[in-house]
């Protein structure tokens, strides 16, 4: 992590870790909706004023950037219950078939690796929502 790398970005490693523990936190109160809201809104907040600020070294400003780009997606966890706070559960089911196409070795262009993990997350995606993936991707077939 850029924190460990550079002094500049250690307060933003805390501030992350901050606004993240508080809202995992937050999330277990299963608080309503408009509180959901406020708080995404807060959060949010914290979130800009930590990416409105002028940074020397290049490696955190790109991380600072980063930042900026997903803002409108980082804190969804926050006012849907279903997202989790972390993609850790999408690496998962993803990591199976990069592994097999790291050992077959056989997808090597672009737009067959673009085929490949679009199929493979709709199968995941229908796994994960308890739905039959050969039903799924038959009815898929016939409506396209």
């Amino acid at each position: 992590f850029t924190a460990d790398k550079h002094q500049e970005a250690a307060p933003i490693d805390e501030k992350l870790h901050k606004i993240y523990k508080d809202l995992k936190k937050f999330r277990e109160e299963d608080p309503p909706p408009d509180k959901r809201e406020k708080k995404r809104k807060k959060a949010r907040k914290e979130l800009e004023d930590l990416v409105n600020q002028d940074y020397e070294n290049g490696e955190v400003q790109k991380l600072v950037n980063y930042i900026e780009n997903g803002i409108d997606h980082w804190l969804t966890f926050v006012t849907n219950p279903e997202v989790e706070p972390t993609n850790n559960r999408a690496e998962r089911s993803i990591r199976k078939i990069v592994t097999l196409r790291k050992i077959i070795g056989t997808v090597r262009s672009k737009r067959g690796r673009y085929i490949l993990e679009t199929i493979m997350t709709a199968i995941e995606t229908w796994k994960a929502r308890g739905q039959n993936p050969h039903e799924e991707m038959q009815k898929a077939l016939r409506n396209s």
